[in-house]
């Protein structure tokens, strides 16, 4: 029987929904792995209010990482260091997915990190449990944490 257009498209089909069930898992294993993550929000100073949270949570005694945007993204490790991230091109959802793999594999108490604009209006859609949202708008902090029910 001839390898027909359908078949082949099907068994692409087939490898691109596994390889993408296979990513989720170890995602969701990463994250797992994470006792508190906090995600900071806003137009402006996400990067200042991630560093003071961060700093803070180490102060407390927390194994914390974070991650800071602008000109110049850095890793911040659990002894506060800083680290360049050098990016290809411009920063996407893989980047997030890769960092949250490797703070998971440091074993942190907490990961602090912004999201973007894009990514914020997902906010509502994404279900994360142990989730601390951040809201910096205009030097006005809101804490809230969001309740998920299992």
């Amino acid at each position: 029987m001839p390898l027909t257009p359908i078949y082949i498209l099907g068994a692409l089909t087939l490898i691109l929904l596994t390889a993408g069930a296979i990513e989720f898992w170890k995602h969701q294993r990463s994250l797992a792995a994470i006792p508190l993550r906090i995600h900071v929000n806003g137009t402006r100073g996400k990067s200042s209010v991630t560093r003071l949270i961060a700093a803070g949570l180490r102060a407390g005694g927390l194994r914390t990482f974070a991650k800071t945007t602008g000109t110049a993204p850095r890793v911040i490790d659990a002894e506060g260091n800083d680290r360049i991230i050098h990016r290809l091109r411009s920063a996407s959802i893989g980047e997030q997915v890769r960092l949250m793999r490797f703070f998971a594999q440091e074993k942190p108490d907490a990961v602090v990190v912004p999201i973007n604009k894009e990514l914020s209006l997902e906010i509502p859609n994404l279900k994360m449990r142990r989730f601390i949202y951040v809201h910096n708008l205009n030097c006005l902090k809101i804490v809230r944490k969001e309740s998920q029910s299992e």
